[in-house]
């Protein structure tokens, strides 16, 4: 019975074409071969043959423990590893049910096999909690990953872009190391959606420096979305989308629940305390609750030889959520408050041409303070409202009727060193408003045939305050329509998906220049969208994914009318009014293999941008040197928006190993390219290659009630060689670079659900002194060095 599983395994290996495996073969059998003796001891003493159910969480691929298991009229909940076993069933065929709170239900009918079975619970999102559990997150013929509440909390005050650094095909752009910006296959700011709890976030994202208006530390999942999804989202998303929620309100009648979570960390000193808790009201039937709230406060932070001078940050959110869950309709209102305060390096705004020139030559600061919390000019202000109503009604005939309206408040303020009168005004100020509402109808799941039919529309209203200054963008009110089909046909083997989407936007500017000038002007756009996408299933545990997509942008009012120093950015940034609407052609490819030791996916694009704008550097034509401003703040490069036709293309890779019990090695490489296409002249600001390797040990059910993991990691990031000095103000660009880091955990539970957790972590282990490409600020400083973590957790 020994050699029965290690021939099982070696059979199903075999039985996968050579096309798949290639030369790698060789390495799974010799894997297979050191594996064996663990195989055998593991197997040593069963008398019955035994049928493994592992369950897991689709995209992240974590282990769910607790899930309740039901085949053949068993039912067991499984352990730590997200497994348990049930004597082999005798039936040829055998149906299993597999439930979990804030996952859909599993049903199916399955023909055991010695190996085991492996199942994907796909978790409900926020708004589909309400009546139904069967719709995914996200449409299955998409390419996309997700990171869930363990990965999110693995990190102490940590932001959106640097978490989702860990997923393939992602980076991130910075403006020093408080202010980063996700990136998803080298597009950013616009060109991406950040859909928060089921609401289009909006704020000034049009800015490289303006960091999302969100607190990662409230999600409990992150789920990123590799393609032009621009159908059920809207216009814009021509890069891809980011869909972040918080967790699911629990079940009527549940106990109360919460936690707390305590950390520091080392570099900054800084400190962050956040908590949540939900529970029920018992006196109205299906009244649910969930709060949650987070502060932190960091010092100025510190690079491999030296402090950053003004780095330092606050930061606070809440959120909270009420709703009604009803046999046939359910309805909740969303609440969530984000304010933030960001101290921006002093060495980035430079006094005289002759200082600038020297500060990008010796890449460093000259003059250094000691280590301050005080945040003073120059410094950003953010405070962003949202809300949401949402209901969703279960349709006699089948399918499920969803509504929703949202509202958003953004105020925006960026602080300059001024005197006088002027000294406590904020040189930009910017508060948006904005409207939402939607409408979407969707057919019954039970049939192979499903349709999705949707509208949206959006009113916004942008104004600059008092300033004592020209802004840099003018007031301006937009309005958007849009509406949608999509079809799916869905087979055990395969899905095919049709999507089908056409958008307006009126967009009226209205400013005044530095002589009283009046500016600006009513702007039309509208332009259909289209998706074409599908998933195969040739064998089991091989899935590939296609997706084929139109997607468009209009042009940002910054991109059309900027004339003046953006703070943020220690940028003086113009405008072109004439610019036109992006195009984007974006063909997607993911080959994926999973099974209950390993987990391999590869993805590749094509992306064909025409009018893909961009700011680029200006040069002096009389001296052919940067070109500059000389304001009363000091003097500061020129940035000019301009349009070209524009080609990306790249991939990324991961491979995630289970070669024993409890090890875990992963490898993870992405690479992008972007060229212009009329001249073939390299884009500014694309990431470099990036790999990274790491392997992680975790005891699981080693010890009751104890578990202990340990892990390393290695971040290798290359040189970009693929750049344009003509458009740039150094000749070359950061040396390569090696980050090592480390991590332990420790988690001990007791009775009734509760359990602790203390968590420490170390970044660049090595301190390394090094800069990044896609930072802004790499021309006046370096990385942030060594960087050690604390985290206590107290979950009940």
């Amino acid at each position: 019975m020994e050699f029965i599983r290690i021939f099982s395994i070696a059979k199903s290996l075999i039985s996968i074409p050579n096309s798949f495996f290639g030369k790698s073969r060789f390495h799974l059998f010799t894997l297979l071969f050191l594996s064996a003796p663990s195989l055998l001891w593991a197997q040593r003493g069963d008398k019955n043959p035994s049928f493994t159910v592992v369950v897991v969480e689709e995209g992240s691929e974590e282990p769910i423990p607790g899930a309740l298991v039901q085949l053949e009229g068993q039912r067991a909940l499984t352990d730590g590893e997200g497994k348990v076993d049930f004597p082999f069933p005798q039936k040829e065929r055998c149906e299993v049910l597999v439930r979990m709170v804030g996952y859909n239900e599993y049903k199916s009918i399955v023909k055991p096999k010695a190996k085991g079975l492996h199942l994907h619970l796909v978790p409900v999102r926020l708004d589909e909690v309400v009546v139904v559990g069967d719709k995914p997150r996200s449409e299955s013929t998409t390419i996309a990953v997700r990171l869930g509440e363990n990965a999110l909390r693995s990190e102490a005050k940590s932001s959106l872009a640097k978490v989702l650094q860990e997923v393939p095909g992602m980076s991130s752009i910075s403006s020093g190391a408080t202010i980063m910006k996700p990136v998803i296959q080298g597009m950013h700011s616009s060109r991406i959606l950040l859909i928060n709890n089921g609401v289009r976030q909006e704020g000034q994202q049009w800015g490289a420096d303006h960091a999302p208006e969100v607190d990662i530390s409230t999600a409990t999942s992150v789920e990123v979305i590799k393609g032009a999804e621009s159908i059920r989202y809207g216009a814009g998303a021509i890069g891809g989308v980011i869909l972040l929620e918080t967790a699911p309100l629990p079940k009527w009648g549940e106990p109360l629940k919460g936690r707390l979570s305590l950390s520091a960390t080392s570099n900054d000193r800084g400190a962050e305390v956040n908590g949540d808790l939900s529970g029920s009201v018992e006196a109205l039937r299906g009244l649910t609750w969930r709060t949650q709230a987070a502060y932190s406060v960091a010092g100025d932070y510190e690079t491999a030889k030296y402090v950053l001078n003004n780095t330092g940050a606050r930061e606070g959110s809440f959120t909270g959520v009420l709703g009604v869950d009803r046999p046939r309709f359910s309805t909740d209102l969303f609440v969530s408050y984000y304010s933030s305060q960001l101290g921006i390096f002093t060495g980035s705004h430079i006094g005289t041409l002759e200082d600038l020139l020297e500060r990008f030559e010796l890449g460093e600061p000259q003059v250094f303070a000691p280590r301050s919390y005080k945040i003073a000019a120059p410094k950003q202000e953010v405070q962003h409202w949202l809300m949401r109503l949402s209901g969703v009604y279960k349709l006699k005939q089948g399918g499920l009727l969803r509504m929703q309206y949202d509202f958003q408040n953004d105020d925006r303020q960026e602080f300059e060193i001024r005197v006088g009168s002027l000294a406590h005004k904020p040189a930009l100020g910017l508060l948006l408003a904005s409207h939402g509402a939607q409408a979407i109808w969707e057919s019954s799941k039970e049939q192979p045939l499903r349709f999705v039919v949707g509208s949206s529309a959006q009113l916004q209203q942008n104004k600059t305050t008092n300033t004592g200054t020209v802004p840099l963008i003018p007031n301006y009110a937009g309005l958007t329509f849009g509406g949608y089909g999509i079809s799916k046909w869905v087979r055990p083997r395969y899905e095919v998906a049709l999507g089908v989407r056409y958008d307006y936007k009126y967009l009226n500017a209205l400013g005044y220049g530095l002589s009283g000038e009046e500016y600006g002007g009513e702007h039309h756009y509208n332009s259909p969208s289209f998706s074409l996408s599908g998933l195969v299933r040739p064998l089991e545990g091989v899935t590939f994914s296609s997706n084929l997509g139109l997607a468009w942008r209009a042009p940002d009012v910054n991109e059309l009318y900027s004339k003046g120093l953006h703070h943020g950015a220690a940028a003086y940034e113009e405008g072109d009014a004439t610019l036109q609407p992006e195009a984007s052609w974006k063909w997607n490819n993911e080959l994926r293999y999973v099974n209950s030791w390993i987990h391999a996916s590869a993805t590749a694009f094509l992306q064909s941008i025409g009018n893909y704008i961009f700011a680029s550097p200006e040069h002096d034509p009389n001296t052919g040197g940067i070109a500059v401003k000389e304001l009363v703040a000091g003097v500061f490069p020129i940035f000019r928006y301009r349009q070209v036709d524009a080609r990306f293309w790249g991939g990324d890779v991961q491979l995630r190993v289970h070669p024993f019990k409890g090890w875990e090695y992963t490898f993870e490489g992405q690479w992008i390219r972007a060229i212009e296409r009329k001249t073939g002249g390299y884009l500014p600001y694309i990431p470099s290659d990036r790999y990274r390797q790491s392997i992680q040990w975790k005891s699981h059910n080693l010890f009751p009630h104890n578990q202990f993991s340990f892990g390393l990691d290695w971040v290798f990031v290359t040189k970009q060689r693929r750049f344009d000095p003509s458009i740039d103000f150094l000749p070359t660009t950061p040396d390569a670079y090696h980050l090592l880091g480390a991590s332990a955990e420790y988690t001990h539970t007791m009775s009734q659900g509760r359990s602790w957790k203390v968590s420490l972590r170390a970044e660049n282990l090595l301190n390394a002194l090094y800069k990044e490409y896609t930072n802004r600020f790499r021309y006046f400083a370096h990385e942030k060095g060594r960087d050690v973590q604390l985290i206590l957790g107290y979950y009940f």
